[in-house]
């Protein structure tokens, strides 16, 4: 079989030659003759250029408008002139392409032009030359280089024919400069084809415009062909190498060269030739390839296949993909290899989770917990972001494993392990802010031995992201534990190291978790400690102010004060901003400084700002029975509340229930809302816009929202922060600013609310402010609603202010 091969592998050879020297020939003359295509086309394009300019001034020269001006008045006034210009202008807009059009005088004065950018001398170039006065048309063409194209002038007489006669005598001339774009004409022409290059030159051989790379050579080569005459592609030497080149005239003085080097139309054969030499070696490669393989002896395959498998065993890779298929001995062999295999992957998988894992629990154990803590402790430092080591030791498992027995005390551990992974598989988003993203660390549990546990929090923000994790565990520890038919009551005191407050390295953190859950031990047990004091205050005190909040929900110990929002225009209060307190039964009110991150964190803002909803509508309702129908109420939203609340479904209800007009009520939102989920923000705004809401934006200018978040959100209006009222005296550019802030409010429709006005001085600075709505301490603080006037109005004030300002200005 082998033999075979040289038998079919020669004939493919020799057609090979004959094909590549057929090709070869054919090329070139499939060369020449695109060539001669392009030299032809592109000549057509720019004669009609030139043909489209001809007509178009013969037209314009025999229009009797203008001939019997002149004919009229060889000296035309102004108002003539003006009308020719006209004429002449309206003919120039029809035809971009067209520089200027001049009339002149039967001596050549210019009379009137369309352009004043050509110099003069042009246009007595064909005026100094009499000769075409003999002939009704000037086929004279003069020419220059300009910016890309050539400027072409041509001339024509201004006849009048009276009826009998052939023809009168000159009234003057016509004079069009226009512009072929040549170099734009050439760029298209090579872009459609990749044959050759060509050129436009004058008789001398100088170069107007070229594709080619090499200018001299374009110029050389046209200088030949316009000499030889030769308007046929012919074969033309230069600097030892062959060319074919070829011309068309265009017009006097003015030639299209092509051409291409011999070189190039070869290319496409040599291309051709390696092609082939490639495909022919693919084919002996392939054949001999088949013959190979045909001529192989099976068990070869075989062998190499159990040697792979070997191989893999030995190197411990997946070893399901070798083809150990087969009905003969070596395949029987092959197949026991990999039942081997197998059974050694399986004692090696049970040797690793007897190494890594508590076989009681199935919780990866304390080696696998190390190397956790340190690949956690390198994120950290990257990051820049917390870890945390809770140590967990039972309260009272000994009493329980003695009463009930070992075996209900396994049992026991193991209702620990998958309680404390529901602790960390089911941290409330509300309460605890984690990154979700980009974890190069996990969190773990691990059982220590005995009745201890130990878990690893990553990427936490800060510590008391910690005790929140600690306290729910506490809390579902301390729920009972089955042990067979009895119930038993246990508990945890739990050890918190942070990373890097307590230690940098795995062994400062674990050891000094260790001391902080023996703390926890002699506190009275069933709590957690910081290593850190300071860290256990804060801890305690936050969630002290959680349970006490909790109890403030439950009975209803939330209030609300309204401050009142001026209308400048009248001085009158035309919305109130509700705003939130806690009557504390000891502390007495509290302000939303004082509890409102807690309530965020915890997710009780939630229930918190329902509350507040109902309690705004429910004034709103008696503020209209009152007479005060006009009376609009401002109500903030939190992003949590917003987002993770149902905000609309309470403020329907509560419209319903009270039968108040939705326009009277007002949402404010933060300018960090705009930063967060922006589609989920959006679809809520929208949703309260759709029922009549108004939406206000707060402390516009503080944070980090942009115009563009005017566009993109349902805004009415914006409240600027009090910062530039603050600082306004001190800094002139505040002024401008706010000048300009509410100027741009007011020109996309939205009012303005200019908060933090609490002195004379203030009023008189915003005067030049184009704002709606004033608010601040100058005239009133938050107040319970029984203590405002509503029929109160402060004209007086901005009287005053204005008084001050025109003393101040005399």
């Amino acid at each position: 079989m082998t033999l075979l091969l040289p038998a079919g592998i020669i004939p493919l050879i020799v057609f090979a030659l004959f094909a590549f020297f057929y090709i070869q020939g054919n090329t070139q003359r499939y060369t020449i003759n695109t060539l001669q295509a392009s030299i032809e086309d592109v000549s057509a394009r720019i004669e009609k250029h030139m043909s489209i300019a001809n007509t178009s001034l013969e037209l314009l020269a025999n229009e009797q408008s203008l001939t019997s001006l002149l004919r009229d008045d060889p000296r035309p006034d102004n108002q003539q002139l003006s009308t020719i210009k006209r004429a002449l202008d309206n003919f120039q807009r029809n035809n971009p392409a067209f520089i200027s059009i001049s009339l002149l005088s039967d001596n050549g004065i210019i009379l009137q032009s369309t352009t004043t950018s050509v110099p003069p001398e042009m246009y007595l170039m064909n005026i100094d030359d009499r000769s075409f006065e003999d002939s009704l048309t000037l086929s004279d063409f003069q020419k220059q280089r300009q910016e890309g194209g050539l400027l072409y002038m041509q001339t024509r007489k201004l006849k009048h024919y009276p009826a009998g006669q052939p023809f009168d005598s000159s009234e003057g001339y016509l004079q069009l400069i226009y512009q072929i774009n040549g170099e734009e004409i050439l760029a298209d022409a090579a872009n459609t084809t990749d044959t050759g290059y060509l050129a436009l030159t004058d008789s001398n051989g100088n170069v107007f415009f070229h594709t080619a790379p090499d200018g001299e050579l374009a110029s050389e080569l046209a200088t030949k062909a316009v000499q030889g005459r030769h308007r046929t592609i012919k074969t033309y030497q230069m600097n030892g190498q062959g060319y074919f080149a070829g011309f068309n005239r265009l017009h006097q003085g003015l030639y299209l060269i092509g051409f291409t080097s011999e070189a190039a139309a070869s290319q496409q054969a040599q291309t051709l030739a390696t092609y082939s030499f490639w495909l022919l070696l693919v084919i002996i490669l392939i054949s001999i390839g088949v013959v190979h393989f045909q001529s192989r002896m099976m068990f070869i395959d075989r062998i190499i296949s159990l040697a792979e498998l070997t191989r893999r065993i030995r190197d411990g890779k997946p070893i399901q993909d070798i083809d150990i298929s087969g009905k003969d001995e070596l395949s029987d062999l092959s197949k026991a290899f990999q039942e081997m295999a197998e059974s050694l992957k399986k004692s090696q998988q049970e040797i690793n989770k007897l190494a890594y894992y508590d076989h009681l629990t199935e919780l990866p154990n304390k080696l696998t917990f190390d190397a956790a803590l340190n690949k956690a402790i390198e994120y950290s430092e990257r990051s820049g972001r917390a870890l945390a080591i809770l140590v967990v030791d039972l309260d009272n498992f000994k009493l329980a494993n003695d009463v009930y027995g070992h075996s209900a005390g396994d049992d026991i551990l193991r209702q620990v392990a998958h309680r404390l992974k529901t602790c960390l598989g089911h941290v409330n988003t509300s309460e605890v802010t984690r990154s979700s993203q980009g974890y190069y660390a996990e969190d773990m549990i691990i059982r220590n031995g005995g009745d201890e546990f130990s878990i690893l929090l990553t990427d936490l923000f800060q510590a008391y992201q910690a005790s929140l994790i600690a306290q729910r565990i506490i809390d579902e520890l301390s729920l009972p534990f089955k042990a067979g038919d009895s119930n038993v009551k246990l508990g945890a005191s739990i050890g918190i190291s942070i990373y890097p407050v307590d230690g940098v390295s795995s062994e400062q953190l674990i050891k000094n978790a260790d001391l902080a859950m023996f703390e926890a031990k002699k506190n009275g047990k069933n709590n957690f400690q910081f290593f850190t004091q300071a860290l256990n205050s804060s801890a305690a005190k936050r969630l002290n102010t959680e349970e006490e909040l909790n109890q403030a929900i439950e009975l209803d110990e939330f209030v609300l004060h309204y401050q009142p929002i001026i209308y400048m225009p009248t001085g009158r209060i035309k919305v109130l901003e509700a705003l939130l307190r806690w009557q504390h039964p000891v502390k007495g009110i509290q302000t939303p400084v004082q509890f409102m991150s807690v309530a965020e964190e915890s997710g009780q803002i939630v229930p918190i700002g329902d509350l507040a909803i109902a309690k705004a509508c429910e004034q709103l309702a008696i503020w209209h029975n009152a007479g005060f129908s006009e009376i609009v109420v401002s109500i903030n939203l939190s992003p949590k509340q917003l987002l993770r609340g149902a905000p609309v479904e309470t403020i329907k209800s509560m419209l319903e229930k009270y039968q108040i007009r939705a326009n009277s009520l007002q949402i404010e939102v933060k300018e960090n809302l705009l930063t967060q989920d922006q589609a989920a923000s959006i679809e809520v705004l929208n949703s309260l816009k759709a029922i009549g809401v108004g939406i206000a934006l707060d402390d516009f200018g503080s944070g980090f929202a942009s115009l563009s978040f005017l566009k993109k959100f349902p805004i009415d209006t914006i409240k600027i922060d009090r910062s530039f009222i603050r600082d306004l005296e001190q800094d002139e550019r505040n002024a401008l600013i706010l000048q300009a802030t509410t100027r741009l409010a007011r020109d996309i429709s939205l009012s303005v609310v200019i908060e933090g006005i609490e002195t004379d001085n203030h009023i008189q600075l915003i005067r030049t402010c184009e704002c709606d709505y004033l608010q601040g301490y100058y005239f009133a603080k938050p107040k319970a609603a029984k203590d405002l006037n509503l029929n109160q109005r402060w004209s007086a004030q901005f009287n005053k202010a204005q008084q001050l300002q025109i003393s101040s200005n005399s």
